[in-house]
C-alpha cells in the first residue's frame, strides 16, 4: 500500500504543527506571566498599604538633644524612615537646617521639609557624638 500523503507535504505539515505548538505555548506563557505580575503587584500594593498604616500609627517620636550640660531640649520629630535611610546612606551632609533655597523651599512638600529637618537633626547628633568622643579621649589621655 502506498503513501496517501506525499513526503514533502508530510514535512511541511510537521513543520506547521511545530510552529503552531510553539506559538500557542508562547501565548499561554505570556498570559500566565501577566497574571502572575498582576498578583504580585496586588500583593505589593497591600503590603505598602499595611506599611503606611503602621507608619501612620507611629508618626511622632520624641528625640532628646543635649545642647550643653545645663539645657535639655525635646523635639518632636515625624518618623520618615525610608527618606531618612536614603539620606543617611547617601551621606548627604549638604542639607542643613535652614539652608534650603527660598525657591526650592517653596516647591517642596511637607515630607521633603520633614526629611530636611531630620537630616539636620542627624548632622547635629553626629556633631554631638564627635564632641563626646573627643571628651572621652581627652579624659583617657589625661588619666581620668
Amino acid at each position: 500500500m502506498g503513501r496517501l500523503i506525499p513526503l514533502p507535504y508530510q514535512i511541511l505539515g510537521t513543520a506547521v504543527l511545530a510552529v503552531v505548538c510553539f506559538l500557542v505555548g508562547q501565548y499561554k506563557g505570556t498570559q500566565r506571566a501577566k497574571e502572575k505580575a498582576e498578583v504580585e503587584t496586588a500583593l505589593a500594593v497591600t503590603k505598602a498599604a499595611e506599611l503606611a498604616t503602621e507608619q501612620a500609627k507611629q508618626d511622632v517620636k520624641v528625640v532628646t538633644e543635649y545642647v550643653d550640660r545645663i539645657q535639655r531640649v525635646e523635639v518632636k520629630v515625624p518618623v520618615v524612615r525610608d527618606r531618612l535611610i536614603r539620606v543617611c546612606a547617601a551621606g548627604d551632609s549638604s542639607v542643613s537646617a535652614g539652608t534650603a533655597g527660598a525657591d526650592a523651599g517653596a516647591t517642596r512638600d511637607a515630607d521633603d521639609r520633614r526629611t530636611d529637618q531630620l537630616s539636620a537633626d542627624l548632622i547635629a547628633c553626629r556633631r554631638i557624638k564627635e564632641q563626646c568622643q573627643g571628651l572621652m579621649d581627652w579624659k583617657k589621655a589625661n588619666g581620668g
